[in-house]
């Protein structure tokens, strides 16, 4: 029994020693991308306009921020979502694939999210398929 132990570990040795360590061929190559998109919301209402209250009672006007007390609106808001995105990948020596993905928030919200990085992950492809370490939103 030991003696098949031994050569069994003496074969994957060799073999590992063989293989050598999976370098990439090229280095990784970073891309750079993203969008961004804007829009205006705006209405104006000349009219008073009704409400539910908020105990569920009977209809009310509605005098909250942006009117003029009389249900009258003239509101304007720029909206917009920018991300930048960085990407890289490369080929190994030995045949597998390596890359990274990450997706940033740039601006351009009006709620007090924190959240800045919304997908990061790395990757490694072969004849196994392809598998994604990390967040991918």
């Amino acid at each position: 029994m030991k003696k098949i132990l031994l050569a069994s570990t003496a074969l994957v040795a060799a073999s590992m020693m063989y293989a050598g360590a999976a370098e990439a061929a090229d280095k990784i190559k970073l891309n750079v991308g993203g969008y961004s998109k804007w829009w205006v919301v705006g209405v104006w209402q000349s009219e008073a306009f009704q409400n539910a209250t908020a105990s569920g009672g009977p209809l009310s006007h509605n005098a909250a921020a942006g009117t003029n007390g009389a249900g009258q609106r003239a509101n304007v808001d720029v909206k917009g979502d920018n991300e930048i995105w960085f990407s890289g990948s490369t080929a190994l020596d030995n045949g597998l694939k390596v890359g990274v993905f990450v997706s940033m928030e740039a601006g351009g919200h009006s709620d007090l999210s924190t959240d800045v990085i919304d997908a990061s992950y790395a990757w490694i492809e072969g004849g196994f398929g392809k598998v994604i370490a990390g967040i991918a939103a």
